[in-house]
């Protein structure tokens, strides 16, 4: 289970990477997040977590599903607190 989506292992794929040599993959069984419709997926052996959570035609498509992080914005800043900041020496 990863974030309430089941996901069954179904064995391993193998794949030709650029380089030519042949990597042997985990083989992903799960139904997509976005319609519900069952899809393979494959990661590497030394885990690539969290695995792919729709099929192919909704993949990329729709927003993070989750919960986003929160980005950090500081406080913007009066003239008259840099200029306090400035005078201890303090970057503002």
């Amino acid at each position: 289970m990863y974030k309430g989506q089941r996901f069954v292992c179904s064995g391993s794929v193998q794949h030709t990477a650029k380089a030519g040599h042949v990597v042997d993959l985990i083989a992903w069984d799960s139904h997509c997040a976005e319609c519900g419709a069952p899809y393979t997926s494959s990661t590497n052996p030394r885990g690539d977590w969290p695995p792919v959570r729709r099929c192919a035609e909704h993949r990329g498509n729709g927003p993070v599903i989750g919960k986003p992080r929160a980005s950090y914005k500081p406080p913007k800043l009066s003239p008259a607190a840099r200029r306090s900041l400035a005078m201890l020496g303090l970057k503002p």
